[in-house]
């Protein structure tokens, strides 16, 4: 059910919201204030930076209208991440602020004073990932096609994959930091992701999901307005120890108590399976997220670092009724010992086939067709695609750890500063008043 939340019982409260003027006549004054509807409600009650927070939420999909069945102004956030688009989302009825027809200027300054609460709330950041998700397709298939070329390879010592980190960026638009065993954009941080949509390169798997990670925002921002957010020393890549040294790479080692980890989980739900509390959101919550499929054996081998490109409604839907991320290592432990089974002594064919009907079972399971991983060096694969490579490959089974780490809340609060910064900037080139 969509959340609806009174801005007075709680205390809490581009891609322009049209204004509320049907019912503009409507609204009675109060006050001595004359009410032409809620958008002129708040330019005339908000502070400048409330309306800058205003003017982001409505970029991001919000809307402020009248609504004759509340009586004190009610959040109704909705479920976004059930949706695939804002059109989607919309005609759910979701991110409204309802104004009751007869509302004070109090009543709205409260609301003002909410809006930080509303930016952070799940239903915006929801809502931002409505933006993130055709991002993370396009990140994904272009780093995926420059592999598919050859032109970005896994690091091999002649014919064996390299068994200790080491890395090799396109070197006309990285440079290497000597003593930090990290490398950074050399110049321009659009041209640091270009290049690796285009040109030679031979990573590991983490840097290819770091490298992701920023070209997610790229894809968001644009190669102008990027370059203008992100500086060259920021877009940097390396071993995990060194890279959590730099400005954005500390993010992946937050303190115990920040309060969003992999945008969406609170402190008070790190106990609870984090594929159950993603899932219950919907399947927009885990785009651009990022985890590791890990072999249960402890060996490294076979360690995959990963990013969620997306999630199907039947799979989210899967993980919620059986236990989320650890029901998928208990499935991963059976296919293994599947696998084993022909190897055995004294297998009949009637054992083989029925191996075969068990295995078949498990892959059609929704989450291993409708979980989508982009994985360096292998490109987009569903997650049963990438179980059963592995499972052959290095006869091992995995399980999937999200990272629950602050990378994709400060990627979020990075945007919204930017955002509201540029709106400003905006407004003051018109010569408007804020």
């Amino acid at each position: 059910m969509p959340i609806l939340l009174s801005l007075a019982a709680t205390g809490v409260g581009s891609r322009p919201a049209a204004a509320d003027t049907a019912a503009a006549d409507a609204l009675p004054p109060a006050r001595g204030l004359a009410h032409p509807g809620p958008a002129a409600l708040l330019d005339a009650t908000l502070t400048p930076e409330q309306l800058r927070e205003r003017a982001f939420l409505e970029h991001l999909g919000w809307r402020f209208v009248t609504d004759p069945s509340v009586r004190t102004i009610t959040m109704a956030g909705g479920v976004p991440c059930r949706h695939s688009n804002l059109a989607a989302s919309h005609a759910a009825g979701d991110l409204r602020v309802l104004f009751p027809p007869t509302v004070t200027q109090a009543e709205v300054a409260k609301l003002g004073a909410s809006l930080d609460d509303v930016a952070n709330s799940i239903a915006t950041r929801c809502a931002w990932q409505l933006l993130i998700a055709p991002a993370v397709e396009r990140a994904a298939a272009k780093l995926s096609e420059n592999q598919a070329r050859g032109f970005w390879v896994f690091p091999h010592w002649g014919p064996i994959p390299a068994p200790i980190f080491s890395m090799d960026p396109p070197a006309t638009a990285w440079v290497r930091i000597k003593k930090e065993k990290i490398c950074r954009a050399r110049e321009k941080p659009s041209a640091a992701i270009e290049a690796f949509y285009t040109q030679r390169a031979s990573t590991e798997c983490y840097v290819g999901q770091t490298l992701a990670s920023y070209a997610i925002q790229y894809e968001v921002y644009g190669a102008a307005w990027f370059d203008a957010v992100f500086a060259p020393e920021e877009i940097a890549i390396g071993q995990v120890e060194h890279f959590h040294k730099t400005p954005l790479g500390h993010s992946m080692s937050s303190p115990d108590d920040y309060p969003w980890r992999a945008l969406f989980l609170r402190p008070d739900e790190m106990e609870e399976d984090p594929g159950i509390v993603l899932a219950r959101l919907g399947p927009l919550a885990f785009p651009g997220l990022t985890g590791i499929l890990m072999d249960q054996f402890g060996r490294s081998r076979s360690n995959q670092n990963f990013t969620f490109v997306s999630v199907t409604a039947e799979a989210a839907d899967w993980l919620v009724k059986n236990g989320g991320f650890g029901s998928i290592a208990e499935r991963t432990r059976e296919l293994l010992a599947l696998e084993m089974t022909p190897r055995r002594p004294f297998v009949t064919g009637a054992d083989l086939l029925a191996v075969q009907a068990r295995e078949d079972a498990i892959f059609a399971e929704p989450v291993f067709r409708g979980v989508r991983l982009y994985i360096h060096p292998y490109g987009v694969k569903t997650l049963g695609e990438m179980l059963d490579k592995l499972r052959r490959k290095d006869r091992t089974a995995v399980e999937l750890i999200l990272y629950d780490e602050a990378r994709e809340d400060t990627f979020f609060q990075r945007y919204r500063g930017a955002w509201k910064a540029r709106w400003s900037a905006s407004i003051a080139a018109r010569g408007v008043q804020r």
